[in-house]
């Protein structure tokens, strides 16, 4: 079973194919990709509580591909909101399962103190969290490190390996059995 653990649908900004669910499922035929795991690119960028309703009426009707809620460190309470929302309830109801954090779409860390919060509902969900991270201060991997500490069963996902932190991402993963 081969699985994409990192998707988006919708418009990007960045000079890649905007794809619809079908899109992505004609994709996934031609690569034989079993299942995706996505995100919505309007809840990155813009609206999270519309993107990840827009996700979920899509998810329902392709069961090939789960979702990741999307949450915005800036604001706590109607991420957590959101997680709870999509997430709290049996695992075979489920059309999310685990949560998408963009710090540099966010311009904000994971390890600020909102991030803190929303950590805690992530843990206390028992979900993964995949994190953007590349290679700009505000997207480092570092910035699991501090997350860790406090939530030791916190199962995180590196989206790009830390891309051009690479080495720094491996280290952590290395060290941080939960990375």
């Amino acid at each position: 079973m081969v699985i994409d653990a990192h998707g988006h649908l919708g418009h990007w900004s960045f000079p890649v194919e905007s794809l619809s669910s079908e899109g992505l499922i004609k994709q996934m035929d031609q690569y034989n990709i079993d299942y995706t795991i996505v995100s919505s690119s309007l809840a990155v960028r813009y609206d999270i509580k519309g993107g990840n309703e827009e996700l979920h009426t899509e998810l329902k009707k392709h069961p090939r591909l789960k979702g990741y809620v999307t949450v915005n460190l800036h604001y706590p309470k109607e991420s957590i909101y959101e997680l709870y929302k999509y997430l709290d309830m049996s695992h075979s109801e489920r059309l999310f399962i685990g949560v998408k954090i963009h710090p540099m779409m966010n311009n904000l860390r994971f390890d600020s103190s909102s991030g803190m919060l929303i950590a805690k509902a992530i843990n206390d969900l028992d979900v993964p969290v995949l994190i953007h991270t590349y290679g700009s201060e505000i997207e480092s991997p570092k910035q699991v490190v501090e997350v860790m500490k406090h939530f030791e069963h916190l199962k995180i996902i590196l989206a790009h390996s830390g891309g051009f932190d690479w080495q720094l991402a491996v280290l952590i993963s290395q060290n941080l059995d939960q990375v």
